[in-house]
């Protein structure tokens, strides 16, 4: 059996990986947790190489869950999962980025747009906050 033979995915984006997220609750039965590493998109984004080792330690957190990282473009990867298999249902928490009418097997949950954040912040944190406090808040000249 191929590892992404899954009937049932939690999809997660960049802004969205915390293990205990709302969406396990809505979404209990799910066989499978999907990150795609977009580059593209990343580079689309401006993401630095601070961000995305972030990411890459916050994926990190996941390590006893099923966690499936695909590298790809987004909308490559899931169809090439509804493709491989009709069957795929994959559960996302809803994010304005995307337009999810084109894919039918997507289904967005709404969310809070407050996040009450109340465990360990995760490894790696105050070293990506450094980085980006300089860059966010440059001294005045």
């Amino acid at each position: 059996m191929n590892k992404l033979d899954v009937n049932k995915w939690v999809w997660l984006h960049y802004n969205q990986l915390n293990p205990d997220h709302e969406i396990f609750k809505h979404v209990a039965d799910y066989e499978g947790i999907l990150f795609i590493w977009d580059e593209a998109y990343f580079e689309n984004q401006f993401f630095s190489k601070q961000r995305l080792f972030f990411i890459w330690q916050c994926l990190a957190d996941f390590k006893n869950m099923n966690l499936h990282v695909v590298k790809g473009e987004t909308d490559a990867v899931l169809k090439t999962l509804y493709k491989n298999n009709p069957n795929t249902q994959i559960f996302t928490p809803e994010n304005s980025v995307f337009n999810y009418q084109r894919w039918q097997f997507v289904e967005p949950l709404k969310q809070n747009q407050f996040i009450v954040y109340d465990k360990n912040i995760p490894f790696g944190f105050f070293k990506f906050w450094k980085e980006a406090q300089k860059q966010l808040f440059r001294a005045s000249a």
